[in-house]
């Protein structure tokens, strides 16, 4: 696939993502859809990349269609945008924690499109769940020393990953969230870049904390 090829490709899946996050809950739903957006932070990492634990941090930011399925349930979908990746955790000595020591730090930057389950206890608390489609928009993995490549030449341009979250409704149509996102399918190509198991492959890890604010439709 050309690079023109691939960029017609990619503007395409864009647009027909923010076609069913606009048009097809609100045909449906028209009279009781609500929209939400959120802001947030993004703690992640990537298993198998020899820099485990949740030290890369970023920012999230989204918008969503809401419905409801039944009294205290509601589906939603959205779209996302979340700061990805890992960073080295060094020790004592200057020796790196994990792997050889040549990778500093993966920044990734993905296009989500969460499809999320809700259920509401006692109009208070947001337990939630469901699959995620992400989508690789860019990012750079660098290496000691001052070696740095585009991310999209180590990682598939899609991801599937799968959501778990829970939220308080502190205020009238405002809540606090915290998402636990893993992934399910390899994230990783093959690539002269990474020794990894071509089994397992890279897979993005997230902890999201955001602010979450509801508008009713109407």
């Amino acid at each position: 696939m050309t690079t023109t090829e691939t960029n017609l490709y990619n503007k395409t899946l864009f647009i027909s993502l923010l076609t069913l996050l606009y048009i097809f809950p609100t045909n449906i739903y028209s009279q009781q859809a609500k929209f939400k957006a959120s802001v947030g932070v993004s703690l992640s990492q990537i298993d198998n990349d020899g820099m485990s634990g949740y030290h890369k941090n970023g920012l999230t930011a989204g918008l969503a269609t809401q419905f409801p399925f039944k009294k205290n349930m509601l589906w939603s979908i959205g779209i996302k945008y979340v700061n990805k990746g890992s960073k080295k955790i060094y020790g004592d000595m200057g020796q790196a924690i994990g792997g050889n020591g040549q990778w500093e730090i993966a920044r990734l930057q993905y296009i989500d499109v969460p499809l999320t389950y809700t259920y509401i206890y006692k109009d208070k608390f947001y337990v939630s769940t469901g699959p995620v489609i992400g989508v690789l928009a860019g990012g750079n993995i660098e290496f000691t020393p001052f070696i740095k490549y585009d991310a999209r030449d180590a990682f598939k341009r899609i991801d599937i990953a799968w959501n778990f979250s829970v939220a308080y409704n502190f205020s009238t149509n405002w809540l606090v969230q915290i998402v636990s996102q893993e992934s399910i399918i390899s994230a990783n190509k093959n690539n002269n870049h990474s020794s990894v198991s071509r089994y397992a492959g890279y897979l993005n890890n997230n902890i999201l904390i955001e602010v979450v604010r509801v508008f009713d439709s109407r």
